[in-house]
């Protein structure tokens, strides 16, 4: 998603968030109409008294104005979007910790909520991971001497094509995605560095060992046709996959709130 994609997505968030107090949100937006202008209305006046303020106008002070206002946005859009990284990789790693740490010994239940587009009552959780592949070749000049370079990006694009022809092999709960961070600078400049990042799905944490395991082997064998070393981080621990109790499924289920606006 674009940033201003993102800003849209957030601002619509925020008016739905809004749309279930409506009355609230009436006052607030109200008040701040009437704060902006306030001040703009004294900055008007100050600036039909005194003309100008060492060579600032009122023209000058609304641009400003909106400068500011344009970079808070952007800015809390920013904060958002690493808080919902954040709070992503909360939600899957302190599960885990949690149960290694003996927190639900005692619980005679536990739940764990997760935004959908649909209901759902029996979820599949597919154990996960998230791996960062850097290939790291050598810089040339891609016209006068290009045999002097070692491509990085052809590494990560065999890679991704090697990932591609193992998808037929794939079972039917096996996921695999990635996306290239780092790809080259400059068209005419053999890339010496490629950063991509993955994440590999399985239904079990044996088949996910079997699949991360044909995965990073597809890395390496881009590595070996290629040249460029690999390297290879597992940006978070496995989680495992997880299963709903029979006993929880077949039980009756109250009416509960249809959607939750974050």
């Amino acid at each position: 998603m674009s940033r201003f994609g993102w800003i849209f997505a957030l601002a619509g968030a925020n008016l739905r968030s809004a749309a279930e107090g409506p009355w609230s949100f009436i006052a607030l937006a109200g008040f701040m109409a009437a704060n902006n202008f306030i001040w703009f209305a004294l900055w008007w006046l100050f600036f039909g008294v005194a003309g100008d303020l060492r060579g600032w106008t009122l023209s000058d002070v609304a641009a400003l104005y909106g400068i500011v206002a344009v970079a808070f946005i952007r800015e809390v859009a920013n904060t958002d979007r690493n808080a919902c990284r954040c709070a992503k990789r909360l939600a899957m790693e302190a599960p885990r910790d949690l149960l290694a740490a003996g927190a639900f010994e005692d619980a005679v239940a536990s739940m764990l909520i997760h935004p959908s587009p649909r209901d759902l009552a029996d979820p599949q959780l597919l154990a996960a991971q998230g791996i960062t592949v850097t290939f790291t070749g050598k810089t040339a000049h891609a016209a006068a001497t290009p045999e002097q370079g070692i491509n990085a990006l052809d590494a990560f694009v065999q890679a991704y094509n090697n990932i591609s022809t193992l998808r037929q092999q794939f079972e039917p709960t096996d996921r695999v995605h990635g996306v290239i961070h780092e790809g080259g600078a400059a068209p005419n400049v053999i890339p010496d560095r490629t950063v991509s990042q993955w994440i590999v799905r399985a239904a079990t944490a044996e088949r996910f060992d079997i699949l991360r395991s044909r995965v990073l082997t597809c890395f390496q064998a881009a590595a070996t046709a290629t040249g460029p070393a690999p390297g290879c981080n597992h940006s978070e621990p496995a989680g495992p996959g997880a299963l709903t109790s029979p006993r929880a499924i077949a039980a009756p289920r109250p009416n509960v709130a249809r959607r939750v606006v974050f």
